[in-house]
């Protein structure tokens, strides 16, 4: 359950993250120039949302991993084979 609190927090700060950052340019210079480019800005809370994303993915293939473990039923030999390396990258 903690993981899904986390992976909603991360998701619900990834949606204040995604305002556009061109709305909060500024007139400067007494109104001669009235745009400020916020490429920086935007490019560090893009940076900020792709590493909530990956906590977000990598919480969710976590999730799916360990709900094998409770699967009664077993998968076939290509799957097992597939998702086993997966759950063991995914444990360390």
């Amino acid at each position: 359950m903690i993981v899904q609190y986390t992976a909603a927090a991360l998701v619900s700060e990834n949606k204040v993250l995604s305002h556009p950052a061109s709305v909060d340019s500024i007139a400067t210079s007494a109104n001669q120039e009235d745009h400020v480019s916020m490429g920086a800005h935007a490019c560090c809370k893009l940076r900020t949302v792709l590493e909530n994303s990956a906590v977000v993915v990598a919480t969710e293939l976590l999730c799916a991993a360990h709900s094998l473990e409770f699967q009664p039923l077993q998968p076939g030999r290509a799957w097992r084979a597939r998702t086993a390396s997966s759950a063991r990258s995914a444990r360390r």
